[in-house]
């Protein structure tokens, strides 16, 4: 509350027309320094949204890794009940039919295998691709900001030079009833 006695003494000092300009400009700098304010804000919600994408992502991807693993696990369990029943009934389990059951299970297991690591690299990519999709809007909300808040400081500043601009605290101001003080003059 200190910076309001210089204000209304400069006020004073400058008269109405030069109090409507000061008003101004001091409007046109609290407005900029809000839209500056605004567009930070929304970069850091969007930064915030982007890390949440990335995080989201992550889990997707080890979610499909671990059905990866699972795939493997089941692959092998499969491929030893086929070698199982194959030596309990007196069959070579590693060679004849026993040998390309084997063989099938583990090009199938491999198969879905891939499958999972591709759906994994994509989760992944989709998530970056999100990700730094929302840090560049969150970029450009933060350029606006700075940009609308010298637009409106230039828009405030020539409409100020429009009208003859803010007088100087050292210019002398006219005094009222042409005196050269409060009661000089004509009083």
């Amino acid at each position: 509350m200190a910076f309001i006695a210089p204000i209304l003494g400069a006020v004073g000092a400058v008269g109405a027309s030069g109090t409507f300009a000061a008003l101004a400009g001091l409007s046109s700098v609290v407005s900029a320094v809000g839209s500056i304010a605004g567009g930070l804000s929304q970069q850091a919600t969007l930064n915030a949204q982007a890390k949440q994408e990335q995080m989201k992502a992550k889990a997707q991807e080890l979610q499909y890794r671990q059905q990866g693993v699972q795939v493997l696990e089941k692959t092998l369990a499969t491929a030893a009940t086929i070698r199982a029943r194959a030596g309990a009934g007196s069959i070579d389990p590693f060679g004849g039919s026993a040998a390309a059951l084997t063989n099938y299970a583990f090009g199938q297991g491999i198969e879905e295998k891939q499958m999972t690591e591709m759906n994994a690299q994509l989760a992944f990519l989709g998530g970056e691709t999100t990700a730094a999709s929302l840090r560049a809007q969150g970029q450009a909300a933060a350029t606006a900001g700075f940009i609308s808040a010298g637009t409106t400081l230039l828009s405030t500043g020539a409409n100020i030079m429009k009208v003859g601009g803010v007088p100087s605290l050292t210019t002398p101001v006219a005094q009222p009833y042409g005196g050269a003080g409060r009661f000089g003059g004509v009083f």
